[in-house]
């Protein structure tokens, strides 16, 4: 490839990058305390907001309101991206996990 190819590249995945960025800004994070329900139907609480710390990536810490109460971790874009309607065209809810109290 080209170097002004490997650059439009680039360009591509920042704008995509910074596009979803925006989107997730459209709501509010997760805050502890709070109950979110997954698109799968499991509802979960929020213990805290954590940093990976080798990527510096945000971390849900979660904590399942069933059975045993495992505790789970899982990065912040994930947590508040919108379901895969392609892999689960069946599924109403938008996001993969939606706030359902405060």
């Amino acid at each position: 490839m080209t170097p002004r190819w490997n650059a439009s590249i680039r360009l591509l995945k920042s704008m995509d990058k910074e596009r979803k960025r925006k989107k997730m800004k459209e709501r509010a994070n997760p805050s502890p305390n709070e109950v979110w329900r997954h698109f799968k139907g499991g509802e979960y609480k929020i213990i805290t907001i954590a940093q990976e710390t080798e990527t510096g990536a945000n971390l849900v810490i979660y904590e399942a309101l069933y059975k045993e109460h495992k505790v789970f971790a899982r990065q912040l874009s994930m947590f508040m991206s919108e379901v895969d309607h392609k892999k689960y065209p069946e599924v109403k809810q938008k996001y993969r996990f939606e706030k359902i109290t405060n």
